[in-house]
């Protein structure tokens, strides 16, 4: 039976680290944006010459959501072999729908972590760059907060089939360890169904860059 964990949550919630401790102890695979971002990066090069930023990748199909992007998600996917899959790139209804058509089980694992913490977990990674103040962080966290609950960051969390609130490495273990054991998930058609229910904002589309529309051109994407 194919099987799917979505982490659902903010930017420093814990996400990416749940998803390592599911995949070494647990023996999920697990896939990220950066993961099939970085894939299509160097498609991109190799069919085209040119060469991004992967910042400037992610920016361009992960936060404009272009036409065309749920179709390469959904490839990537597919073309995984895995039967168990914890996947922490769902925040987009559009491509969430893609995804969950091919899982006979499905998982909505939520995080729910004190704000302060989430931005210092931030700062630790390093992922808004050096010498970067609690108060600089603070306000890039909170244009992050907007744009998720512009998709519905917030109604996909209302659905939850189990919520984390460890702010901490061992109770996050401890926690997984109660979701492995005790989790009893909705059934896939009922999350789909609540999904478009609970969706109203559609998938923002955007103008996609020249390379990136040559390489799903190439890959017989529909645009």
């Amino acid at each position: 039976m194919k099987e799917l964990i979505c982490l659902i949550g903010p930017s420093g919630a814990g996400k990416s680290t749940a998803g390592h401790i599911l995949e070494k102890k647990y023996g999920y695979t697990y896939i990220t944006a950066s993961k099939y971002i970085q894939e299509l990066k160097t498609d991109i090069e190799a069919v085209t010459g040119y060469s991004y930023d992967l910042n400037e990748l992610i920016a361009a199909v992960s936060a404009e959501m272009p036409k065309g992007f749920n179709e390469y998600v959904e490839h990537v996917f597919l073309k995984n072999n895995s039967d168990r899959i914890v996947w922490d790139s769902c925040i987009n209804t559009s491509h969430l729908d893609t995804v969950l058509k091919h899982f006979e089980k499905v998982y909505f694992l939520c995080f729910n972590v004190p704000y302060a913490r989430r931005i210092q977990r931030v700062l630790e990674r390093g992922s808004l760059g050096p010498n970067v103040s609690f108060d600089i962080a603070k306000r890039k966290i909170y244009l992050v907060d907007l744009y998720e609950r512009a998709l519905g960051m917030g109604d996909l969390m209302a659905l939850a089939d189990w919520t984390i609130v460890a702010d901490s490495l061992s109770g996050l273990d401890a926690e997984l360890s109660h979701f492995i054991d005790q989790c009893r998930p909705t059934s896939v058609e009922e999350k789909i169904k609540a999904c478009n229910d609970h969706f109203i904002i559609p998938a923002k589309e955007a103008l996609i860059t020249t390379p990136l529309m040559q390489y799903l051109k190439k890959k017989g994407v529909p645009l």
